[in-house]
């Protein structure tokens, strides 16, 4: 995902760019927070995350299950078909409130330990690619 929104917002000519997913979640069934600011960083504008919200207590996939836009069930179609439905979604203990709580502080931070004051200073934080050599 990362390459595909350092590409757009090289190419970007006055448009929003919006990271569609790629939420890191472990083995723990935790999602990563950090992957929404890493998006900011290289230059997305939004991030999805319905399956973030799709884990809340209040959210109606903890009930009727989650699938995403581009999954079969949305399209009511088998062509170009992206992710699944999920008929049992566990709960992230979380409301949707407390979630955007939750993505606020984590975004804060994130500005914070790249030296920043406002959310746009994360976009020149410096990094350091780190290659997992499983």
């Amino acid at each position: 995902t990362i390459t595909s929104i350092v590409e757009c917002n090289a190419a970007r000519k006055n448009i929003d760019i919006i990271s569609d997913g790629g939420l890191t979640v472990n083995e723990h069934d935790e999602v990563s927070i950090g992957d929404v600011a890493k998006a900011i960083r290289f230059g997305a504008d939004f991030a999805m995350s319905g399956a973030l919200f799709a884990r809340c207590l209040d959210s109606p996939a903890i009930k009727h299950g989650y699938y995403g836009n581009a999954s079969e069930t949305a399209k009511k179609s088998k062509r170009h078909v992206e992710g699944a439905h999920l008929n049992n979604v566990r709960s992230s203990g979380l409301t949707i409130k407390e979630t955007c709580e939750l993505i606020e502080h984590s975004i804060q931070s994130s500005v914070s330990y790249a030296g920043g004051k406002t959310l746009n200073s994360i976009r020149s934080a410096k990094y350091k690619i780190v290659y997992d050599s499983q």
